[in-house]
């Protein structure tokens, strides 16, 4: 996450009303990196959470507007970060080979101090938003709405479509979710999808995917 620190700064309204800081040209900008490995642990809990960044530079007159581009730095392939756990309205962003989970809605604190006296503060609150991955996804849940772990969810191609196998699948995670990676590429199509419980359909539907679409279908099985 870059940090650049400036000698000034504009204030800029739109024509909506809305405002947003121009840092100024001047040639004071430059970088202090700050990288997961900076963070400490401030929550006993074993996870990095805060760090500290030190400037050190400041301008002459006393004034510096500090601005930090915020970056989870946990980018990766179309295989990361499928899953959204649709809880009480929120989807968290869930990476489940690394074990890490960005929670949707989480409080963010800032805070500046001069030695030990506090200057100011202020928070922000993260949106998760997903794009449209190519494939389907969903969840697989039993009578009581528990999740079903181990099913096999397939999705077979249809005559009408070139590809180089019969169908592609995922298995559900403890959670019940899977992710089926298959980018569609022609005109739209209609797809059949099963459930299946050792070797057994317990449940099936139909999916109508576009070129590059991306679609989410649930199942409830009796297993």
């Amino acid at each position: 996450m870059p940090v650049h620190l400036y000698g000034d700064v504009a204030v800029f309204v739109d024509e909506a009303g809305r405002s947003c800081f121009l840092p100024g040209d001047d040639g004071t900008g430059y970088e202090l990196p700050v990288t997961l490995a900076d963070h400490v642990d401030t929550g006993g809990d074993g996870k990095p959470d805060a760090a500290t960044i030190v400037v050190s530079d400041v301008p002459s007159d006393g004034f510096a507007y500090v601005a930090v581009h915020l970056d989870y730095g946990l980018k990766g392939g179309d295989e990361r970060y499928l899953k959204a756990q649709k809880l009480g309205g929120l989807t968290d962003a869930v990476d489940e080979a690394a074990g890490v989970v960005i929670e949707d809605h989480t409080t963010y604190l800032f805070l500046a101090t001069a030695g030990s006296t506090a200057l100011t503060g202020d928070s922000i609150i993260n949106v998760n938003d997903f794009k449209k991955l190519a494939g389907i996804g969903g969840f697989v849940w039993d009578e009581v709405n528990d999740p079903v772990v181990g099913a096999e969810v397939r999705l077979t191609i249809p005559a009408s479509v070139r590809y180089p196998q019969p169908f592609v699948s995922a298995i559900t995670d403890e959670d019940g979710w899977y992710m089926i990676a298959y980018k569609h590429r022609g005109k739209a199509a209609t797809f059949q999808m099963e459930v299946r419980l050792a070797g057994s359909v317990v449940a099936s539907d139909q999916v109508r995917l576009g070129a590059n679409s991306y679609a989410e279908v649930s199942f409830t099985v009796t297993p």
